[in-house]
This record gives structure tokens, sequence and C-alpha cells, in this order.
């Protein structure tokens, strides 16, 4: 239940960027508001990144503004910059299904694709060998 209000409440304040200065927040919260909405923004970006060249461009985008405010803040701690700075993402190649396709209908013996790869199970071609890089 606390899970439950803790996500309302942070949906609120990602739903409304002026919340922060209205609700009369101190620094200390401002700060980790900021910080939490930055984070979800980075973990929906890397969730997307895995499935484009687009997505890992935009992710990248962001992870060197991330990086460069990291540099400004510990400019002096080179331990804090090596444990927080993050390498950009390379794109790997799509990876694809080997075995039957769905037809123009998108069905595979008559059945949903979906549904037949998800009883039947799909092969897949190009399989990275460290899987789907920390997803």
């Amino acid at each position: 239940m606390l899970a439950v209000a803790c996500m309302f409440m942070l949906s609120g304040v990602h739903a409304q960027p002026g919340l922060t200065e209205q609700a009369g927040l101190t620094d200390y919260q401002k700060g980790v508001a900021e910080g939490l909405n930055t984070g979800f923004y980075m973990g929906e970006l890397f969730g997307m990144a895995q499935y484009s060249n687009a997505g890992v461009e935009k992710y990248n985008a962001q992870l060197s503004e991330y990086n460069q405010w990291l540099m400004g803040i510990f400019s002096q701690d080179r331990d804090a910059l090596e444990r927080l700075t993050l390498p950009p993402l390379v794109y790997a190649n799509e990876v694809g299904i080997k075995g039957p396709k769905p037809d123009v209908y998108g069905r595979i013996g008559g059945y949903p694709a979906p549904a037949y790869y998800a009883q039947i199970g799909a092969g897949l071609e190009n399989q990275p060998s460290e899987g789907m890089g920390g997803v």
C-alpha cells in the first residue's frame, strides 16, 4: 500500500513540473523530486534504447547532459565520477525471429502471431552475447 501511495505522489510530481515550487517543499525535497523525475526519465529512455537506433541516440544525448552535470558537481572527486558516470550505449543488430513468419493477416497457422510465439516459442537470430544489455 505504501508503494502505491509513493508512486501516486511521484506521478503527481512528474505530471506537474511546477508542483515543487507550489507545495512549499524544502530544497532537499525539491532535489529528491528532481532526481527521481530524472531517474525515471532516464530509465524510460534506456528501455526504449534497447529496441531502436533512434532510442539509443535519444538516450545518449540525455546521458551526455547527465555526465556533464556530474562533472560540474564532482569535478574534484575522481572516485565519485568513476562510479557515477555512465558509458554511452551502442545499438546492436535487431534480433530477428527464426521459424514460421506471419502471413499478411498477422497469423501463423490460423493463430495470431504473438499467441503462436508465446505458446510455441520463437528462436532468435542474432542473439547478443551479453543478453539485452542490462535489461
